[in-house]
């Protein structure tokens, strides 16, 4: 499988991370010329790290060295509002939202910038939180990126934006968002190759089930009501 994208936006605060686990995978199949994949990141030691070290640089095939990718050590949202790129795909990785600071990387502002960096049929994924230990948190995340990218629109078109939820080991029941800015582009049929993810993996990550769907009354939020914030570490305080 291929995917002709020329320019991707990796948002991590641990780019290590990313090196690691997301750019093997993604360099073989996408076709990302120059620099292609950006990071915005805080921790800078650890990745260098990862660059240098030989044992930590196998684990990631020598990805962070590789010359389509670009390291920018940076606040994600700085980036976003500074950067004029353009980017066929951004993939937000970055903390889980349990204080007002970080519930501002999911706030309608930042969403909005990232919208407004993607190029015309360019596509968007960010983390969300679990659905299981934080459902309001979770369908936050939802409606706001539902308002960011809807915006301008007279309606928002069902496929446009589409959450999803899958068991991690290390984490348990999580989920992720994926929008798009016109219209959601279309897989190849067959997925192949690929140690988790298949057509019928696919089909069940965008069902949930009764008791992980979404509540009513749910607020958008924004940087000057951080409502992400409260609905997390309510969620959370019943499992901590």
């Amino acid at each position: 499988m291929r995917i002709a994208v020329s320019h991707v936006l990796a948002l991590d605060y641990l780019a290590a991370r990313l090196g690691s686990l997301l750019f093997p995978l993604l360099l073989p199949h996408l076709g990302l010329v120059r620099s292609g994949a950006l990071l915005g990141l805080m921790n800078v030691a650890v990745t260098e790290l990862f660059c240098e070290r030989p044992d930590l640089a196998a684990l990631n095939a020598g990805s962070l060295d590789d010359p389509r990718v670009e390291v920018v050590a940076m606040d994600a949202v700085r980036y976003l509002e500074e950067t004029e790129e353009r980017f066929d795909v951004i993939l937000m990785e970055l903390p889980d939202p349990n204080d007002a600071q970080l519930a501002r990387l999911y706030s309608l502002p930042t969403l909005r910038l990232v919208r407004l960096r993607l190029k015309p049929g360019g596509a968007f994924a960010t983390q969300a939180t679990s659905p299981y230990h934080a459902r309001e948190a979770f369908w936050c995340i939802v409606a706001t990126v539902e308002r960011a990218f809807g915006e301008g629109r007279v309606e928002l078109a069902e496929a446009q934006v589409v959450p999803y939820h899958a068991h991690v080991p290390t984490f348990g029941e999580w989920g992720w968002v994926l929008a798009a800015r016109d219209g959601m582009p279309q897989l190849p049929d067959g997925l192949e190759g690929l140690r988790f993810l298949d057509d019928e993996a696919l089909e069940a990550m965008v069902r949930f089930p009764v008791d992980l769907r979404r509540p009513e009354g749910l607020e958008v939020n924004r940087l000057g009501d951080p409502v992400l914030a409260r609905y997390y570490v309510k969620g959370w305080k019943r499992w901590n």
